[in-house]
C-alpha cells in the first residue's frame, strides 16, 4: 500500500502527459528502489531523475482564473502604444 498526497498524483499526471512510465511502473520500481520508505515524489526526482511538469489542465484554470484580473488591470504604457499603431 502506497499513501501518495495529490501533488505526487499531480506529478504522476504531468509524467503521463509527456508519454513517461506509468504509476504501476512507478510504484513498482519504487517498492524495489533505495528509496522505499520515502515518498513517491523523492522516488521519482532522486532515483527515476524526472523532473515533470505541472498538468495542462493547470495552466488552463490558472488562465481562467486570471483572466479577469489581467482584463481589469491597466496595461503598461510599452502595451498601450502598441496596441493603438497596430
Amino acid at each position: 500500500m502506497e499513501i501518495m498526497d495529490i501533488e505526487e498524483l499531480e506529478m504522476i499526471e504531468g509524467i503521463q502527459e509527456e508519454s513517461g512510465p506509468s504509476m504501476l511502473d512507478i510504484l513498482r520500481g519504487k517498492r524495489s528502489g533505495s528509496l522505499r520508505n520515502c515518498a513517491v515524489r523523492n522516488h521519482t526526482f532522486q532515483v527515476m531523475r524526472l523532473r515533470p511538469s505541472r498538468p495542462t489542465r493547470h495552466s488552463d484554470l490558472l488562465h481562467a482564473a486570471l483572466k479577469p484580473l489581467a482584463d481589469t488591470l491597466p496595461r503598461p504604457p510599452q502595451d498601450q502604444a502598441r496596441e493603438e499603431q497596430g
